[in-house]
């Protein structure tokens, strides 16, 4: 940047999810490229007014009980493979929070994520663990309320492009590194 520092943004590969627009339904309460997951009273569904982008959202309405309710879809991976993934998420009722993960277990484990009464992305990276990533978007703390999920995208990052550098001119420098 004219002072020594060096920034760079990694390159993504190719859309690995289908349908991370939330566009396909079959009817009001079934994702064609995605499965749902719910219990009690909870409920995923067509959302079709608060949307970020499109046409349509998944709203994931949760019961006064927090019963399970959260949407996933499996990507196809190469084990050690670096993958970012993101969503725009939103909710109806302030202090309510979720998780997004990407991994080969059954079941998201990511960070909490406390969500905002308007759309904002969330971004993350993991290293894929095994042959098949599942991105579960999943209710933390929402008693009681609806999240929106619109934008989803998981994709591998190239590692070569992770790299920034800059050119020394001294035989002893210092160096740090500051990640976001």
């Amino acid at each position: 940047d004219g002072s020594g520092r060096a920034y760079n943004t990694p390159t993504l590969g190719g859309e690995l999810l289908t349908d991370g627009g939330f566009e396909n339904w079959s009817s009001p309460t079934n994702l064609v490229s995605w499965t749902e997951v719910v219990s009690g009273a909870s409920e995923a569904a067509q959302e079709t007014t608060i949307v970020n982008s499109g046409s349509n959202a998944a709203r994931i309405s949760v019961d006064a009980s927090n019963s399970i309710a959260y949407i996933r879809q499996s990507v196809a991976a190469t084990i050690g493979a670096w993958i970012a993934y993101s969503a725009h998420l939103t909710t109806n009722v302030n202090a309510r929070s979720v998780r997004i993960d990407l991994s080969s277990t059954t079941q998201a484990t990511g960070p909490t994520i406390a969500l905002t009464l308007a759309y904002q992305r969330y971004n993350q990276s993991a290293r894929a663990t095994g042959t098949t990533q599942t991105l579960d978007i999943i209710r933390a703390v929402m008693t009681g309320a609806s999240y929106y999920v619109d934008d989803a995208s998981v994709r591998t990052i190239s590692l070569p492009t992770t790299v920034a550098t800059v050119a020394g001119s001294a035989a002893n420098l210092t160096a740090s590194a500051k990640i976001h």
